[in-house]
């Protein structure tokens, strides 16, 4: 498995990144919470696997049109772009689809 042109790092996986990617799941489903206050429903955004790591060595998870960017660990997600603010969520819940 090769990096994505766009994402984070551009190098070919090492051998021991690529077997760790080959167990990653392909899909997460990602509950992002209504906006606070508003008893909104909440939304759920469907990322998959860019191929990319973070610089620590977390996987990189993406929505379609790559504006919404994870690493997700434990069944949490955190948005890669900075989060300030009320309402803005740092952990998010993140269900593997098979």
């Amino acid at each position: 498995m090769r990096s994505s042109p766009s994402a984070r790092t551009s190098a070919p996986l090492s051998p021991a990144l690529n077997e760790h990617a080959m167990t990653l799941p392909a899909r997460y489903t990602i509950t992002m919470p209504g906006t606070s206050g508003s008893h909104a429903p909440p939304e759920v955004v469907v990322v998959h696997f860019t191929g990319a790591y973070t610089s620590n060595g977390a996987p990189i998870y993406s929505d379609v049109p790559g504006t919404f960017q994870v690493e997700i660990a434990g069944g949490a997600a955190r948005p890669l772009a900075a989060t300030s603010g009320p309402g803005q969520h740092t952990c998010l819940h993140a269900v593997p689809l098979r």
